[in-house]
């Protein structure tokens, strides 16, 4: 389907929220963070960013998060 420029701008507006998230969590991953840690600082970033939260998938009526991080089973554990 051919995009409109309404929707071509949208597409460029989430690839900036993508690259100032990408940009900033640089920064912030390294030794000793837990998973639970970077979720948080993802979540907040993307929030801040203008991101709502969830996605509406067109065509089959549902939402999901924007993202998930997996943890281990004792959940805020530091990974090695």
């Amino acid at each position: 389907m051919i995009k409109s420029r309404y929707e071509t701008d949208q597409i460029r507006k989430a690839a900036a929220v993508l690259h100032q998230g990408y940009t900033e969590i640089q920064g912030f991953i390294k030794q000793g963070v837990s998973e639970l840690e970077i979720d948080g600082r993802l979540a907040f970033i993307a929030r801040r960013e203008g991101h709502m939260g969830i996605l509406r998938m067109r065509g089959w009526n549902q939402e999901m998060t924007y993202a998930h991080v997996a943890f281990r089973r004792q959940r805020s554990v530091v990974t090695s």
